[in-house]
C-alpha cells in the first residue's frame, strides 16, 4: 500500500503566538492570585513577547487581550529593553510602570462596515521581512503617511464611516507597496494582489495584513454578496476564512499615565 502523503505544515498568520502569550499571562495571574490590572497584563504579555522577538509590535497581544476593534501603539522598545532584568522584583516593577508610547484602546464596533479575511496559503516571516526593510531604512514619508492613515482609520471606526475607513485602507495599501519597492521585498505578493483586486470588485478596500509577504489579507467595507466574494476569492486561489472580529473579552478599565488601556464609548 502506498504511504499516506504527509500534510504540509501551514499557518494562517493570525497572531496565534500573541494569543497563547495572553492566555498564559491570564492563567498565571489567576493561579497565583496576582490581581493584575488589564494594563499590567498587557505589559507582562508584551514583555514576554519582546524577550522572544525584540522587534515585535505587540499588536496581536493587545488584540487578543482586549478583543473587538482595537487602536494600538507600540511602546518604546529600547526603553523597555533598558529596564528589563531577570530578577522577579525587577520584572514586577517594570510591569507596574507606565511605558512610553504604549496605548491599547478598545473602539466601538462599527455597524456600517465589517472585516473579511482571506488566506493566500503562503507562509510569511515577519522577522525576515522587518529585517529586510530595516536594512535599507524606512523612509520618513512612510512613517508620516502611516501615522496619518492610523489616525484617520481610528476616526472612521469611531464615526462608523464606511467611506472614510475604505479610503484609509486603500492609502495604507499604497504606502506598503511603496515600502516594498523601496526595500526590494514582496510585501504585496501576486496572491495578495489578487485578493485585493477581487475585494475591490465587491466594493471593499483591502490590503496585506501584518508584515505582508504572504499569509492573510484583510478587506474592509460593506459586503452585500458574501457568497460571491468567497467564490471569487476561491477562484483566485485565496481561501476565505470564516472569521469575524471578536466581541470584547472583558471590561476594560482606564489606566492613568503614559501607558493606557482604555475603552471608548463605554455604552458599546
Amino acid at each position: 500500500m502506498p504511504r499516506p502523503r504527509a500534510r504540509r505544515p501551514c499557518k494562517y498568520g493570525l497572531g496565534s503566538s500573541g494569543a497563547v502569550t495572553v492566555a498564559a499571562v491570564r492563567a498565571l495571574d489567576a493561579w497565583y492570585g496576582l490581581g493584575l490590572t488589564a494594563a499590567e497584563r498587557l505589559r507582562a504579555a508584551i514583555l514576554a513577547t519582546l524577550r522572544v522577538n525584540p522587534r515585535a509590535s505587540g499588536g496581536d497581544v493587545a488584540a487578543s487581550l482586549l478583543g473587538g476593534w482595537v487602536a494600538y501603539a507600540s511602546p518604546d522598545r529600547a526603553w523597555v529593553a533598558g529596564r528589563d532584568a531577570d530578577a522577579p522584583d525587577a520584572v514586577a516593577a517594570l510591569v507596574d510602570e507606565d511605558w512610553p508610547g504604549l496605548e491599547a484602546t478598545a473602539l466601538p464596533a462599527p455597524s456600517a462596515f465589517g472585516l473579511r479575511i482571506g488566506w493566500t496559503g503562503d507562509p510569511a516571516s515577519t522577522t525576515d521581512l522587518v529585517s529586510a526593510v530595516r536594512a535599507v531604512g524606512v523612509p520618513t514619508s512612510f512613517l508620516t503617511g502611516s501615522r496619518d492613515v492610523v489616525v484617520d482609520l481610528r476616526a472612521a471606526i469611531n464615526a462608523d464611516d464606511a467611506d472614510a475607513a475604505r479610503d484609509a485602507v486603500r492609502r495604507a495599501r499604497v504606502l506598503l507597496r511603496g515600502l516594498g519597492e523601496h526595500a526590494g521585498v514582496a510585501i504585496e505578493t501576486p496572491e495578495l494582489a489578487a485578493l485585493i483586486e477581487v475585494a475591490e470588485r465587491h466594493g471593499l478596500a483591502a490590503k496585506s495584513s501584518g508584515a505582508g509577504g504572504g499569509d492573510c489579507g484583510i478587506a474592509l467595507g460593506t459586503l452585500a454578496d458574501e457568497a460571491g466574494l468567497a467564490g471569487d476569492w476561491a477562484a483566485a486561489g485565496v481561501v476565505p476564512l470564516a472569521l469575524r472580529v471578536a466581541s470584547p473579552s472583558q471590561v476594560v478599565e482606564s489606566v492613568v499615565g503614559a501607558s493606557t488601556v482604555t475603552e471608548e464609548n463605554g455604552d458599546d
